[in-house]
């Protein structure tokens, strides 16, 4: 009986995750437009300063880094190794300040705030239970400085994710 009702609680909680991010990817992928296209203005100025500090300094281009969750989108989209269309999900339900998905990869991204105490319990025991799912945790891959990824239920990432992941900010 507790299975089947896991089982069902853990069937709405996917559909409840699938519905909110529909909704947010449409207002999403219209930002996304306008934000790649500045990205990409922002990219050639970044280019040219940093072939200028390259010359002078080798970790200038370390330094200009962007050490964000979207930086580390940007990563590892760089890299290849998270493909689809990304989704907004509800972080507060692990208790991070935001968090995104890419479902062909089926890879979850969290930032957390390193002070709170969802952040402390995951970082000393490698899991965390939903907020109002009692008894369902999840269960981090990996985890680097703030930053927390998360296998989507079912699914193993690859080791060339795992390793970027790893890497970034590093």
């Amino acid at each position: 009986m507790k299975k089947k009702l896991c089982l069902a609680v853990l069937c709405t909680l996917t559909l409840s995750f699938a519905a909110c991010g529909n909704n947010v990817t449409a207002t999403s992928s219209a930002s996304s437009t306008s934000t790649s296209e500045t990205s990409e203005e922002e990219q050639q100025t970044t280019d040219t300063s940093e072939e200028k500090e390259q010359a002078t300094d080798t970790s200038g281009e370390e330094q200009a880094a962007d050490i964000s969750l979207s930086g580390l989108e940007a990563f590892l989209l760089e890299k290849g190794v998270i493909t689809g269309a990304r989704t907004e999900i509800a972080a507060e339900m692990v208790g991070a300040v935001s968090g995104f998905k890419y479902a062909d990869t089926g890879a979850e991204f969290y930032e957390y705030d390193t002070n709170s105490d969802a952040y402390k319990t995951l970082s000393e025991t490698g899991s965390i239970e939903l907020q109002g799912m009692e008894g369902f945790n999840v269960t981090a891959v990996s985890i680097n400085g703030s930053y927390v990824l998360i296998a989507s239920s079912g699914t193993t990432l690859s080791q060339e994710l795992i390793d970027a992941f790893n890497s970034f900010g590093k």
